[in-house]
């Protein structure tokens, strides 16, 4: 009784007076619209342009630092009042100051961070999943790489426009080590954080926090090696994969910055899957090793500053 029926017999149907209003609805308000998009200004279309142009770039370079510049968002309307920053008078602290009023005025990375601090305590914190070292050990890391993305905004934005730090009377070298301030205040806060977590449920809240604290330096040379990584090389070998042609190296680029914050976390996380507070000992070979990849990540990286400024 049901053949050649669009819609099954059980469902309702309908009526065509419904499909005409729907229909002119559909008219009156692309009217309506098209009307209004000569109170479009042109700032609001620059931005929205280039909110797409990051976002299309992300998708055919491969490159997540675009897709973070079309998520921050510019601010709806002004500060209220403007601040003249008197005390600021080096041209590092500049910089430094400028990383961290971005990240202020970064809602996008501000939401990052919240759920930054918030993955260690589902991961510490939840019942169940606190029995189990690995699960706790993996979500400090993924809070931690979390962390050092959001912290890294500022360095991206300086990596997509390098006039502006050339601008200032500051080596590479220099130009890094203010870049390095925002990151280590931000995951001051998210590391220590994620330390006392892990203090709370086994003990030893100071020595774990210390060695939550000791893998900072890791964390921000991850944040800025990240942000100005290398563009990958499509003029060089090119892979041929299911999703089409991609250069040769290309999980070795995109893993530049992730990988120091990883390599320099393996005590604590070793920590954690052994469980017991850790000993002072290892506390000092959590900053030093930490510490030491830090210098040589950063070191290398002031070093490609240099050869690209040349």
């Amino acid at each position: 009784a049901g053949a050649g029926r669009l819609t099954p017999a059980g469902l309702p149907t309908a009526p065509p007076a419904a499909a005409l209003v729907l229909g002119a609805a559909a008219l009156m308000l692309l009217a309506v619209a098209d009307r209004g998009l000569g109170r479009i200004g042109s700032g609001a279309l620059r931005t929205l342009g280039a909110t797409s142009a990051y976002a299309s770039a992300s998708v055919f370079t491969m490159d997540g630092r675009d897709l973070g510049r079309a998520l921050a968002t510019a601010p709806r309307r002004a500060p209220r009042r403007t601040r003249s920053f008197r005390r600021v008078r080096r041209p590092w602290a500049a910089v430094a100051v400028a990383d961290l009023v971005l990240l202020s005025r970064s809602p996008w990375q501000a939401g990052q961070l919240v759920v930054a601090s918030a993955v260690p305590v589902l991961a510490i914190r939840t019942d169940g999943l606190d029995r189990l070292p690995a699960v706790g050990a993996t979500g400090l890391l993924l809070g931690w790489v979390l962390a050092a993305v959001a912290a890294g905004h500022p360095g991206r934005q300086g990596q997509a426009s390098p006039a502006l730090d050339r601008l200032l009377p500051l080596s590479p070298a220099h130009l890094v080590a203010a870049r390095c301030v925002a990151p280590a205040a931000i995951l001051t806060v998210v590391c220590g954080l994620g330390g006392l977590l892990v203090g709370q449920g086994s003990g030893g809240v100071a020595a774990w926090t210390a060695m939550a604290l000791a893998t900072v330096p890791s964390w921000t040379a991850a944040a800025l090696r990240g942000a100005y990584r290398p563009e990958l090389n499509w003029a060089g070998p090119v892979v041929a994969t299911p999703m089409g042609v991609v250069p040769a190296g290309v999980a070795a680029t995109l893993v530049q910055g992730i990988d120091v914050g990883l390599v320099g976390s393996a005590p604590i996380v070793a920590a954690v899957l052994l469980g017991g507070p850790p000993s002072g000992p290892l506390v000092a070979g959590q900053l030093a090793w930490s510490g030491l990849l830090a210098v040589a990540a950063l070191a290398h990286l002031a070093s490609r500053r240099v050869a690209v400024a040349a």
